[in-house]
């Protein structure tokens, strides 16, 4: 998880990666709330707030599957596969276009600071390897 305050709402960026049942998978989820909001609950992205996202998750070398950059809230990804694999053993790499650089960097610094997540930016471009 990737949390930030921005434009007076702290916003929550979700991954996910691993097995689901038989076909190895991945999320990208964009949440937010009101500052100051008690409890772990955060609201799913409104329309206005959806934003493009695309990844590739890969098993070593090997590119399992891709979903192209499309403007969403929750960009999920899955794919029937002979093997499934541990979630540790996947790749991400995805992209995700913010509306602004602000934004775009304070997703990147908190992303970087998980130590699990290398992220980079190019004006509201973000990139990152998880």
């Amino acid at each position: 998880r990737v949390k930030f305050t921005y434009d007076n709402r702290e916003w929550m960026i979700q991954l996910w990666k691993g097995k689901y049942l038989v076909a190895p998978g991945a999320e990208i989820g964009i949440y937010n709330r009101e500052i100051g909001s008690f409890g772990t609950f955060y609201n799913c992205a409104a329309d206005e707030d959806m934003m493009v996202m695309g990844m590739e998750i890969y098993h070593q070398d090997d590119l399992i599957f891709e979903m192209e950059p499309q403007l969403h809230w929750w960009l999920t990804g899955f794919k029937l596969h002979p093997k499934v694999y541990a979630p540790s053993s996947l790749t991400m790499s995805a992209t995700i276009d913010f509306p602004t650089e602000e934004m775009a960097t304070l997703f990147v610094e908190n992303a970087n600071a998980t130590g699990e997540i290398e992220a980079e930016r190019s004006g509201t471009h973000t990139s990152f390897v998880w």
